[in-house]
């Protein structure tokens, strides 16, 4: 937990505090698999894969994913709420993440206002992995994930509306110094 915000007090972009937080949750939550995908408003595109950590060669994997692959993300991204699965061999709808070795699941969403527009789906190799204190830590790291991602936004756009500003104000300078050369020639230039 304290790696993750860590990562979110250093990162200087959305891509990369998505790496730093994937990277973050394999690598030191001794996870598998960590992937975070944005909802699409294209009802043929439901999501797009954004970042991955994973333990070995199943980044590809989750990149790549198909249409029963992706199912848990996309169902936590419509309903808004985190689904857990302990025990993959049960549901058919994991049938290649079991194919990879991977035996329990959560999928958290990234919501703001009311609105989820993503999700973080974490895999691992043990069955029951996720008890009910992880979960809580889990769902406090996506839901600071998301106020991560939203705060770096609006700074990315207020750095853009601050540079229209100063264009803007360069301009109008340019403007009323071309209009006073223009009345006075003996001032010009």
């Amino acid at each position: 937990m304290s790696a993750g915000n860590l990562a979110l007090v250093q990162a200087t972009s959305e891509a990369e505090l998505l790496r730093m937080v994937t990277r973050v949750i394999v690598e030191q939550g001794g996870y598998d698999l960590a992937v975070v995908d944005y909802a699409e408003d294209d009802p043929g595109k439901p999501m797009t894969p954004i970042a991955c950590s994973a333990t070995n060669d199943n980044h590809y994997w989750a990149i790549h994913l198909n249409e029963s692959d992706i199912e848990p993300i996309a169902s936590v991204i419509r309903s808004g709420k985190t689904q857990i699965c302990h025990d993959i061999a049960a549901d058919p709808a994991f049938e290649t993440a079991l194919a990879r070795g991977y035996h329990s699941n959560i999928a958290m969403p990234l919501s703001s206002n009311g609105k989820t527009f993503g999700g973080l789906c974490i895999y691992s190799a043990e069955t029951n992995a996720f008890d009910d204190e992880e979960v809580r830590l889990l769902e406090e790291l996506a839901n600071d994930l998301a106020y991560g991602i939203l705060a770096l936004r609006n700074r990315k756009e207020r750095e853009q509306h601050a540079i229209i500003l100063r264009q803007s104000l360069e301009q109008s300078i340019q403007t009323i110094a071309g209009t006073l050369e223009a009345r006075d020639p003996y001032t010009a230039g």
